[in-house]
């Protein structure tokens, strides 16, 4: 007597998936008139759905402002004069909160304006008096004389104006410097301690003058193990519980994980098996609390609920089937039953999440678009996912570049989806835009190149010094160096200019200009692009924190893409 044998069948047509609904299945199995035969039940076929199997994680957190400011005593500033601003008082965003001895920065602050009064007075007087010449009466020799006088006179007047632009340059850093002796507030918020017993050793750094708190949003933050790690995310939504208020709950967003742990070092030894530390790496992590605060206080430690927001395909659980410790499915493709590998998530009852080998919305190509391998290590890390996604073409091309040229790449090739454009169009168009991409950087000082290792200290001192503004640009491999090295920023911009315009002369290219903090510069880099006959509209950009955090504030950038 032959024994039954019935399973589950996953169907697919085209790139839409089905599955066998439960209890159907076909057997071979003997007949209720005596003789084996064969009995074909028909299949109750089933599209495979989207979903999540309901999990959660939970999490504790503490409660703190959503911003919050502490104004550290500094003694480069000078003596620390007085703070003012007692515990408990409002402040606003601007406000006066610490002020240091100005009189060395204010002496330094006359001399450089006095400097740039002489430069001007000069100046003037060269160009309205010019120089006088001897004339002899004869015609040939007075305008020889004439002309030698002139071409003094020109390279005076551009002696005076470097001279000048030397003087201004000198002049801002000494108002910047005077300016750096008043401390602001950089929110609206309250103060919640103040110290003024403060020790002017070398040894006391990090000694906080005044602590603000913002009286805005709360937010909370706390630590993950690294065994929640994978099961957390930026946008998951939470539920907040505390004990003060058994009753109540507030509603949350995860905003921020840590990429590193707290504890480097020790995450690296429990790594190594050392055998200590049992509870893993801790990472930290930030909620908003997007309800109603009501009677939720900062300080409060309170429970977190992280629910799972992971989209996958779902299948009937009695589809899944096991050989060894691999677990597949059956699909039908052009009428045939294969059998396909998957990896397997949550399951309840009656579904079971498939985390690979099937795919429910029929994706089967994708691209993607990341920071230039030449500034960041993430391009390398991310090839491994090209792996992870089983009958689908993957693409990551090397962006070589940054900030908004990056973000148009994006944008266009969401553009050319959209139009209905063949996939392997959409990557020549990248890679095109890609190879005639570029941007060049000038930085406001080079101490930020120094600490990032791309300038000596010493090069950076004299640098400093002779008012040198490099020029950086993203090299063939999407490497940042330093392109030249240009006295002033006047003629550094003015030389970012003529370089960016002679590069994109035999195109059609989208230009941008990039800046940190410096919209002022940004105006009038922009002009000058115009003047030079750079058509179309000239967006602005603004640096992210990461790169940001490399050039330094106050940097400037021009950045072109071609139009594809």
């Amino acid at each position: 007597m032959k024994k039954f044998k019935k399973w589950q069948i996953v169907t697919a047509t085209g790139a839409a998936l089905a599955v066998v609904g439960i209890g159907s299945w076909l057997a071979f199995g003997k007949s209720s008139n005596g003789p084996e035969e064969l009995v074909n039940m028909t299949p109750m076929v089933q599209t495979v759905k989207e979903g999540s199997i309901a999990s959660s994680v939970l999490l504790t957190g503490k409660v703190t402002a959503n911003q919050e400011q502490y104004i550290y005593f500094d003694g480069t500033k000078g003596d620390l004069q007085s703070i003012l601003v007692n515990v408990g008082d409002q402040v606003t965003a601007g406000q006066a909160i610490v002020q240091y001895s100005s009189t060395e920065a204010q002496s330094a602050y006359d001399s450089a304006v006095r400097a740039v009064n002489k430069a001007d007075r000069q100046l003037n007087d060269l160009m309205t008096n010019g120089v006088t010449i001897d004339t002899t009466g004869d015609e040939e020799a007075d305008s020889k004389s004439a002309s030698q006088a002139q071409r003094s006179l020109d390279t005076q007047v551009g002696d005076l104006r470097d001279a000048r632009a030397d003087a201004v340059a000198n002049m801002e850093k000494a108002k910047a410097l005077l300016d750096a002796t008043t401390v602001k507030s950089s929110t609206d918020g309250t103060v919640v301690e103040v110290n003024k017993d403060v020790s002017k050793s070398t040894t006391g750094t990090n000694q906080t003058l005044v602590h603000i708190v913002s009286n805005g949003n709360l937010q909370v933050k706390g630590e993950l193990s690294e065994y929640n790690l994978a099961n957390i995310s930026v946008g998951q939504e939470v539920t907040l519980t505390s004990k003060v208020y058994p009753g109540k709950k507030w509603t949350g967003k995860i905003s921020y994980v840590a990429n590193y742990p707290t504890d480097a070092g020790q995450a690296g030894a429990n790594a190594a098996g050392s055998g200590q530390g049992t509870g893993g790496a801790k990472y930290p992590f930030t909620v908003d609390i997007t309800s109603e605060i009501g009677d939720l206080k900062q300080g409060f430690s309170v429970n977190i609920e992280v629910k799972s927001s992971t989209i996958h395909p779902l299948v009937p659980v009695t589809s899944v089937l096991s050989d060894g410790d691999r677990s597949y499915v059956w699909t039908i493709e052009a009428g045939k039953a294969k059998k396909v590998n998957v990896t397997l998530g949550n399951a309840d009852a009656e579904n079971q999440e498939v985390l690979s080998g099937l795919t429910a919305k029929g994706y089967t190509h994708a691209i993607g678009l990341f920071l230039s391998s030449g500034i960041s290590g993430f391009y390398q890390n991310i090839q491994y996912l090209k792996d992870e996604f089983e009958g689908m073409t993957v693409e990551f091309p090397d962006s070589k570049i940054t900030s908004a040229p990056l973000g148009m790449m994006t944008e266009d090739c969401l553009k050319w989806a959209g139009e209905g454009r063949s996939f392997d169009e959409i990557v020549a168009n990248v890679q095109h835009q890609i190879d005639g991409t570029s941007a060049y950087i000038m930085v406001d000082d080079l101490n930020h190149l120094v600490k990032g290792g791309r300038l000596s200290n010493g090069a950076a001192i004299l640098g400093n010094l002779l008012s040198i503004k490099p020029i950086l640009h993203f090299n063939d491999e999407g490497v940042i160096e330093v392109f030249e090295k240009v006295r002033t920023e006047k003629k550094a911009m003015k030389r970012l200019v003529e370089i960016v315009v002679s590069d994109i002369a035999d195109g059609h290219y989208q230009v941008f200009v990039i800046h940190a903090n410096v919209p002022e510069k940004a105006e009038a880099l922009r002009q000058l692009l115009m003047e030079e006959g750079v058509e179309g509209d000239i967006p602005f950009a603004t640096f992210g924190g990461v790169i940001g955090t490399h050039l330094g504030d106050h940097s400037l950038a021009v950045g072109y893409i071609p139009i594809v």
